[in-house]
C-alpha cells in the first residue's frame, strides 16, 4: 500500500495541482472545468504544462502503467496528463478527487481517471 501511495503522490507532481494552484476553491475549480470544457487550446495548454513537469521511472512508472492499463513503454505522461486534463474538463474529477491528488491520497474518481473511464 505504501509503493502504491508513493505512485499516487507522484500525480501531484505531475503538474495539475501546480497548474491549477494549490489553493483552489470549489468555486475556482468549477470554474476552470468550465473553462477547460469549452477550450480545446486551453486543455493542450495544461497537458503542456503537466508534460513539462512530470517525470515518471522505475517502479512508480510500472505501478502507474498498470493502473493506467498501458504498456510500460507507451509514453505514460503524455497518457496520464491527457487523461487527467479530460476527466478534469468533463467534470469526471471532482473538487475532492482534486484536492486528494494533491497530496498524493488515491480516489475512485482519480483511477477512473486514470484508466480513461
Amino acid at each position: 500500500m505504501l509503493r502504491l501511495r508513493r505512485t499516487f503522490a507522484i500525480l501531484g507532481m505531475i503538474g495539475l495541482s501546480t497548474a491549477l494552484s494549490s489553493c483552489v476553491t470549489s468555486e475556482k475549480y468549477a470554474a476552470a472545468q468550465e473553462a477547460l470544457k469549452g477550450s480545446p487550446a486551453l486543455r493542450q495548454e495544461l497537458v503542456d504544462h503537466c508534460l513539462k513537469t512530470s517525470h515518471v521511472v522505475g517502479e512508480e512508472r510500472r505501478m502507474l502503467a498498470k493502473v493506467a492499463n498501458v504498456s510500460a513503454n507507451a509514453p505514460l505522461e503524455k497518457i496520464l496528463c491527457t487523461r487527467v486534463t479530460n476527466a478534469l474538463a468533463s467534470g469526471r474529477l471532482s473538487y475532492s478527487d482534486f484536492q486528494s491528488m494533491e497530496f498524493g491520497h488515491v480516489t475512485p474518481g482519480l483511477i477512473r481517471a486514470l484508466q480513461d473511464r
